[in-house]
């Protein structure tokens, strides 16, 4: 998935904010939100093979409008560190009025959502989803 957020950035120049799971037919896709300035592009991702499929228009939140000190890639690394797993999905939004990034990692059977500070990157929150 990291090569894939690389992918996304390579073809649309910024920020990650958000990453999903998703299937374009019968394809295994990431979709990657990007911010670049004001604007925002989901950008689709072969899950197999890392290749680009295609590009969208995407309407940024206006917490995926701010800038965070903490990457999309260190937030799912902490999260990954705490419970090993797989990635579903992260997002960039609020909690209690801070900014944060929510991560959703499975691991086994079960997942767990983590709400990271997106300024120092600790975790302020781990539950089951």
């Amino acid at each position: 998935m990291f090569a894939a957020m690389t992918a996304a950035t390579t073809a649309v120049p910024g920020t990650v904010v958000e990453v999903g799971r998703d299937r374009e037919g019968t394809t295994a896709v990431w979709e990657i939100g990007v911010r670049n300035g004001s604007s925002g592009t989901e950008v689709y991702v072969n899950r197999a093979t890392g290749e680009v499929i295609r590009q969208r228009p995407l309407v940024l939140s206006r917490e995926q409008r701010q800038d965070a000190a903490v990457t999309a890639e260190q937030a799912i690394r902490t999260a990954q560190a705490d419970t090993p797993g797989e990635l579903m999905e992260l997002d960039l939004g609020t909690e209690r009025g801070r900014l944060v990034w929510e991560v959703v990692v499975r691991a086994g059977t079960r997942s767990w959502e983590f709400y990271i500070d997106a300024q120092d990157g600790t975790i302020l929150r781990r539950q089951r989803d």
